[in-house]
């Protein structure tokens, strides 16, 4: 809010829109909305910047028509025009429109906007990096040049080195900006700054640029260095692969991406007379005296252009001397002068650091891949990481075709020949789909480019898809033995396992190119369900150990999503297979480790005693065929009738020892890993609320009770706002006074929280009138719970009736989430902007957490929830639900490094405070790091416990003896510590059973 004296915020905003000669239409829709969320929140900060988001907001949305009589979307003004003129940076931006988008309930397709603007920026921010590096190594750096200097108009003249690198920065982001499969991707834009360099490089040194290029550069011709006469050579030199080799590029796909984009484009920039030159294939004149000047001013007005035609931030940005104000990070310089200075240095610091973690280039680790996940090297960028990744790929389809291997060809004989022609016939409709919307037209040129390289990454999807096919196969093989041709049968006539599988495959090489195409995209191209899609994720990770440490978190991250919200979406196939059941969710208990199974004559894989491998959830692993079982099967297998309509289910609550069917098949696992996935956050908030063990259990029971008894209350919301309510209204119950505010506060340090979650959660679903208490319930619910409590008489804003006063005060107080549960960065507990406006009916309505809490949870749990209550000493509380157990392994986490070589690599076991290593003992080798002594060292180990084991294993008894020989090992400091060790356990075991029987 501005103060009394200075200006309002109508006439701050008024100046704003008068710098931006902004449209009257787009100013009353920004400030209209600024209107309105003023109203329903409390803004905090400068009230400048938050008109700033709402502006940004309305350009993007604004419709402009064009000179043909079409609309196109932008008023192209850009934001880097707005942030400068509201004086705010971009990483404050990026801050202030996610809570604004919150706010006003911004629509999905606006946010993967933002979320596309922020990693473009994140990407240029590591690739400006480089090319700062890269440019001072090649070339000489650059010199800032005098004020007396800029404003004075010069003719052509060749360009100096500070010249060349802000030419060169513009050519390079405007080239990128043309492509959308290189802008959001970090390979891929490393790989085109390399292009850039090498043609500039090339352009130096065959007009023999001395001025420009740095004499120290390891490449540059001697002959430039030593001697004043240099004769250019006949070809220009190419200094990729030493670009490569030094800062972490991929020759081969450095080389694609020049010949396939980056040529292919400045040849079109010749063409069109925008870049000014030799057309060849280093584009030679580019930087000398009759072109540069030319070049230079042109590049720069079509790159602003482009800028102001997308609205995109205007990466020029970087180039500035006060490039930390307007992007937001601390400056260069450690001298503050004054203590606003010292300040908004400590913020920006501090701002900085939190979108480092919250980097989509370096996603957090997801809870349940904590324990398991190797840790990252010591010298590890993002860059390296992304190449790493790359490499790492392609070194595991070495020797790999895009065809069946003999093997496959043996199973596909076995099992039928139409098998393999069914596979190779969905696989080339999947990559037709693929293709086309990977290869959608963005700009002239982008298509044929787009299309070389959607015809690269498909081929080495389709080869992981036949190794891994391969590999399942042969394990089902192991397993099944006799049974495996009926089982593989089964498998490979199942489109929904061939399509998830082939879609994962693709997803695992988007993520190694680290591609701006992000999950879910690749399901909803190939309309795959993300209920399937899950399905093959662990059978991957399991059966391929040579997936890189990144690609097993991102695969463990899309199975949490998949298993918390994405599953749980109206239209999945999850409530197709609920209903064929009868919505007979199971307990956890039904579905733990260990629960046997009813015997059925169907074939399915013994796979339940296997486990899975690292960083997918701690459940035993099944097997795919188990996993892609249909609701036929799995009706036969609860013991129901398959051609009877499925009669009303009554399920008995009194007792936990009420005897469940058993369920089995694809729900079953599905429910264990939901199951383990809560516990595990519920864990994690738990123990920062600092909640006992005896009221975790009763928060642990409410919170199953609703999943089984009430599981369309997950329709369309997500798993996680079911456990903030089930932590909040048992802590109402037993006196714990736990605040919504302390319950989201502490839950935004989950790896998976997002702002949205517990801000904008479903109402009211579309179609419906959005009536107080009844939101999702349907048929199923009124069906399966014959004694649910009426919702009027259970009404959080009316008293319920009861024979106790204490009743009454216990259910007051498990029935509100009053006002004291203020949302965390907004208002004290009011509806987030639905969007439901005016008497519009059909469209959904959402609101904070607290109004569903209110409204729709507190109506189907109070009930269950009140028989906790500590004031009524007559009520019987229900027997509480086991809790799961974390910390059971079930397979050693251990992984082979190489397919060629038995080498694995697994954690740190922990050992007892005695048997750990002390600084004398303990070896460590950071490869590039550690001398080779230390290696030696480690390696006389290795070498000396061998040769104790082996000496173990090979004592003899000889005739003449009668004991077994002894024999002494070589004597070491190994042999003598241990020895040591085991006198002093048995000492120390001797004077404690002393001590024992003096007591007795």
């Amino acid at each position: 809010m501005a103060s009394k004296e200075g200006p309002t915020d109508r006439e701050r905003f008024e100046d704003l829109c008068r710098k931006l000669n902004m449209d009257r239409e787009t100013k009353d829709t920004a400030w209209a909305s600024f209107q309105r969320q003023k109203e329903a929140f409390t803004l905090e900060g400068d009230s400048l910047h938050w008109l700033a988001c709402a502006l940004y907001i309305a350009c993007r949305q604004a419709l402009v028509e064009t000179v043909g009589g079409d609309q196109s979307r932008g008023n192209s003004v850009s934001l880097t025009q707005i942030l400068r003129n509201a004086d705010l940076s971009l990483l404050q931006f990026f801050l202030k429109i996610d809570h604004w988008m919150d706010m006003v309930n911004m629509e999905p397709s606006f946010r993967e906007k933002i979320d596309a603007l922020q990693r473009k920026f994140q990407v240029a921010n590591v690739i400006f990096k480089k090319y700062d590096v890269i440019f001072r190594d090649t070339f000489n750096p650059p010199v800032e040049v005098s004020k007396s200097t800029k404003g004075r108009k010069s003719r052509s003249r060749q360009c100096t080195p500070s010249e060349l690198y802000k030419f060169g920065w513009t050519l390079y982001v405007y080239v990128k900006g043309h492509f959308p499969h290189v802008n959001g991707d970090l390979v891929n834009s490393h790989h085109l700054l390399l292009c850039c360099m090498d043609m500039f490089y090339a352009n130096a040194v065959v007009h023999d640029r001395r001025d420009l290029l740095n004499s120290q550069f390891p490449l540059l011709p001697s002959e430039m260095k030593n001697s004043e006469t240099f004769e250019p050579p006949e070809e220009p030199p190419c200094v990729m692969e030493h670009l490569c080799e030094k800062y972490n590029g991929i020759v081969r796909e450095a080389k694609a991406v020049r010949e396939h984009y980056w040529k292919p484009y400045m040849k079109e920039l010749l063409e069109k007379r925008i870049l000014k030159g030799e057309e060849s294939d280093h584009m030679s004149d580019i930087l000398e005296m009759p072109h540069f000047t030319s070049n230079s001013k042109s590049i720069s007005q079509e790159y602003e252009r482009f800028v102001l035609l997308e609205g995109d931030f205007d990466e020029h940005i970087f180039l500035g001397d006060d490039a930390h104000l307007h992007i937001g990070t601390p400056s260069k310089s450690s001298a503050q002068n004054t203590p606003f200075e010292a300040s908004r240095s400590r913020v920006a610091r501090n701002l900085a650091q939190h979108f480092e973690k919250a980097s989509a280039l370096t996603p957090p680790t997801p809870l349940t891949g904590r324990t398991y996940l190797s840790e990252k090297g010591p010298h590890t960028t993002p860059v390296s990481t992304a190449t790493l990744a790359v490499v790492r790929l392609r070194s595991l389809l070495a020797g790999c075709s895009n065809r069946p291997s003999a093997n496959l060809q043996a199973i596909f004989r076995l099992c039928g020949e139409e098998f393999g022609d069914q596979i190779d016939t969905r696989l080339e409709e999947l990559s037709q789909k693929f293709s086309e919307s990977y290869c959608q037209p963005s700009g002239e040129g982008t298509v044929a480019s787009a299309s070389c390289l959607a015809d690269d990454r498909l081929l080495l999807s389709t080869q992981l898809f036949y190794r891994l096919l391969d590999l399942i196969l042969i394990s089902e093989r192991k397993r099944l033995q006799d049974s495996f041709k009926l089982s593989a049968q089964a498998l490979l006539c199942k489109d929904d396992f061939n399509s998830s599988l082939f879609a994962c495959c693709i997803e695992v090489m988007l993520f190694s190119y680290n591609s701006n195409l992000c999950f879910p995209w690749i399901i909803q191209v190939l309309d795959i369900q993300s209920y399937n899609f899950y399905k093959v994720i662990e059978v991957i990770i399991k059966e391929e150990p040579g997936l890189s440490r990144g690609v097993v978190k991102h695969l463990n991250q899309i199975e949490e999503s998949i298993l918390d919200s994405m599953a749980w979406k109206s239209g999945s196939q999850l409530f197709n297979a609920l209903k064929a059941v009868e919505y007979n969710v199971p307990t956890y208990e039904d579905v733990k480790v260990g629960t046997p199974q009813p015997q059925t004559s169907v074939p399915v894989s013994p796979l339940l005693s296997s486990s899975v491998s690292v960083n997918s959830l701690t459940v035993p692993m099944a097997s795919a065929q188990d996993r892609f079982s249909s609701p036929m099967v799995a009706r036969r297998q609860l013991g129901l009738p398959v051609n009877v309509p499925p009669a009303p289910a009554v399920v008995a609550t009194q007792t936990r020892g009420t005897m469940r069917q058993r369920q089995t098949g694809s729900l079953r696992l599905f429910f264990r890993k939901v199951y383990h996935l809560a516990y595990v956050r519920m864990d994690h908030l738990c123990n920062r609320l600092e909640i006992p063990r005896d009221q975790r259990q009763k928060m642990w029971t409410c919170f199953e009770y609703s999943l089984v008894k009430h599981p369309t209350l997950m329709k369309d919301r997500h798993l996680d706002q079911l456990i903030m309510c089930a932590v909040y209204v048992m802590g109402k119950v037993l006196h714990n006074e736990l605040l919504f505010q302390k319950i989201m506060e502490h839950y935004r340090h989950q790896p998976q929280s997002r702002n949205h979650i517990y801000r904008s959660v479903l109402l009211s679903p579309r179609g419906s009138s959005g009536s107080k208490g009844k939101g999702v319930a349907s048929d199923m619910e009124t069906k399966s719970s014959p004694q649910r409590a009426d919702t009027s008489s259970t009404s959080p804003s009316r008293n319920t009736r009861g024979s106790a006063r204490r009743q009454k005060a216990a259910s007051a107080q498990a029935g509100t989430g009053q006002s004291d549960s203020t949302p965390p960065d907004g208002g004290a507990g009011e509806d987030i902007v639905s969007s439901t406006t005016g008497p519009q009916r059909h469209t959904e309505e959402r609101g904070d957490i607290i109004k569903f809490y209110n409204r729709i949870y507190i109506q189907r749990i109070k009930d269950f929830a009140l028989q906790f209550s500590l004031d009524d000493a007559s009520a019987q509380a229900p027997p509480l639900s086991p809790l799961p157990v974390l910390k059971q392994q079930y397979q050693s986490p251990k992984r082979k490094v190489s397919t060629r070589h038995s080498l694995y690599v697994s954690p740190q076991r922990p050992v007892a405070p005695k048997e750990s290593m002390t600084p004398q003992t303990r070896k460590l080798y950071c490869f590039s790091v550690s001398p080779a002594k230390t290696l030696r060292e480690i390696n006389e180990v290795v070498q000396t416990r061998s040769t104790t084991s082996g000496t173990k294993r090979t004592l003899s008894f000889p005739e003449s003896s009668a004991s077994p020989a002894k024999r002494t090992p070589a004597a070491s400091p190994i042999f003598s510590n241990s020895l040591r060790e085991l006198s002093q356990d048995r000492e120390d075991a001797s004077n404690s059973n002393s001590r024992d029987s003096f007591a007795g």
